[in-house]
């Protein structure tokens, strides 16, 4: 799978209110990336560790889709996925603020950064970007076809 077909279709299984439009997934990205976290410092299993890369990936998909932007992969310097996310947030918390539009530019680069910081720890996991991609999205299909993709848990 590829980027471009990923955001397509993690965009099947988005059921969050279009009222919420960019916040949901912005503040969502963050929630997703403290749970990577948990599992890479609780010592849990790496195939757990890649189900969180991939739902960091959906979310940066919909952002990307709610701001009216391609999902790319950007290639430059890495830095903690925790920083693009408080980037992310700060931008959209000022657009809203000051009553202005999100900085797109700005947003689809950090949302880049995340994505290339996500391939790069998939490598270190053993695994490829596009295996993130499938296992996701084969993940949120069957909790979809189950009628589970609300509430709370991995395994659902």
């Amino acid at each position: 799978m590829i980027l471009s077909d990923y955001q397509i279709e993690a965009r099947k299984t988005a059921i969050y209110p279009g009222k919420y439009g960019i916040i949901y997934p912005a503040l969502k990205l963050v929630g997703e990336i403290g749970e990577f976290n948990e599992k890479i410092y609780g010592g849990k299993p790496n195939e757990e560790i890649v189900k969180e890369l991939g739902d960091c990936l959906w979310y940066c998909a919909n952002l990307c889709s709610d701001l009216g932007i391609r999902l790319i992969q950007f290639v430059g310097p890495m830095e903690p996925l925790f920083l693009f996310c408080a980037r992310i947030c700060e931008e959209i918390g000022k657009s809203f603020r000051d009553g202005r539009v999100v900085n797109i530019e700005k947003v689809s680069r950090w949302i880049g950064q995340i994505v290339n910081e996500v391939h790069e720890l998939s490598k270190t996991l053993g695994v490829t970007l596009e295996q993130v991609m499938d296992m996701n999205i084969e993940k949120l299909k069957s909790r979809q076809n189950r009628g589970v993709l609300t509430g709370e848990g991995d395994d659902r």
